[in-house]
């Protein structure tokens, strides 16, 4: 991990099931509030969302060079 104290937020239109994630993972799904999204990035910023899990199968990509 190059930045494992990194805090993540994901958006998605899809829906949960639509898409594999983990329960660990910071979601938030279309369509959301201006207030729903800066509540869930307080929680994220916070440490007050999910433990963040590995999945099964995922790449992590960041955008730094190697």
């Amino acid at each position: 991990q190059r930045r494992p104290g990194l805090k993540v937020l994901y958006t998605t239109g899809y829906t949960p099931k639509a898409i594999p994630y983990d329960d660990g993972v910071d979601m938030l799904s279309k369509p959301f509030s201006l207030d729903q999204l800066a509540r869930k990035i307080r929680s994220v910023l916070d440490g007050t969302g999910p433990d963040p899990k590995p999945v099964p199968g995922a790449s992590v990509r960041t955008g730094a060079p190697d």
